[in-house]
């Protein structure tokens, strides 16, 4: 089962584990389907099982919420502890990961829990096997990558428009709660790269000054995020077929 928010999803692939996931800027309609998660986690009828979450992407947490959610999980403490054996918390920067922890431990959760930086390492804690722990972690990442968007290359373009310049893999990935290795697994499945999406958004961004403005090619090579005018000469070669400056005497006639 998967079920999702604006900015949390939830699956149940298995029942000895449950995978919550939290990216971006969580706010109260997500703060509400992280509640009828754990509803459904201690529903008489749910086995007992251990908690995976996922914080990979998370970029902050208003403080309100968290004031609210240990509110909730103190007032249902003898089911979670029926239900909920361990939670483990993965998350890429220590600083995330200790303020989740901080809150579950603020909440007196009725279990163990603990952080992680390798979801790896956090299915095993939880008490799987290896074989089952390399294909659970790899099938939630695919869960993710499939759930979160029928195109992956549509919503990395949909960043990239919105991007500062430098436009790094990884902010996008954060951005679109997938990991680096997905991101880049998806957009080769789909015959594409980071890397070519990038200067095809710079290469708009140049057009469009080039067309508009006298700006040097210096100029409009570092605003669109090249350190060389070379680099934006390659990158128009091959996309326009002629150079920056070309391009300029083109369109302006």
């Amino acid at each position: 089962m998967f079920t999702r928010s604006e900015h949390t999803a939830a699956w149940w692939p298995i029942p000895e584990v449950r995978f919550l996931r939290v990216w971006g800027r969580p706010a109260r309609s997500d703060f509400a389907h992280v509640v009828a998660t754990l509803e459904r986690d201690i529903a008489v009828v749910a086995p007992r099982h251990a908690s995976l979450v996922d914080v990979r992407a998370l970029d902050d947490v208003s403080e309100s919420l968290f004031e609210e959610l240990p509110r909730w999980v103190v007032g249902h403490r003898p089911e979670l502890a029926a239900r909920i054996t361990r939670s483990a918390i993965v998350h890429s920067r220590v600083t995330i990961g200790a303020l989740v922890a901080g809150y579950q431990k603020l909440a007196l959760v009725p279990f163990e829990a603990r952080a992680f930086a390798s979801g790896l390492e956090a299915l095993s804690w939880l008490g799987l096997g290896p074989t089952a722990v390399t294909s659970l972690w790899h099938a939630w990442e695919t869960c993710i990558d499939r759930e979160l968007g029928t195109s992956l290359a549509a919503r990395v373009g949909a960043w990239l428009r919105g991007a500062p310049p430098a436009m790094r893999l990884a902010d996008c990935a954060k951005a679109l709660a997938v990991s680096s290795r997905s991101l880049q697994r998806a957009l080769e499945g789909d015959g594409s790269s980071f890397r070519a999406l990038v200067l095809d958004e710079r290469v708009a961004r140049a057009k469009k000054l080039l067309a508009t403005g006298d700006a040097k090619l210096l100029s409009v090579a570092f605003e669109v995020g090249f350190s060389k005018v070379e680099q934006l000469n390659h990158a128009f070669v091959r996309r326009e077929g002629t150079t920056a400056a070309g391009y300029r005497a083109r369109v302006r006639g």
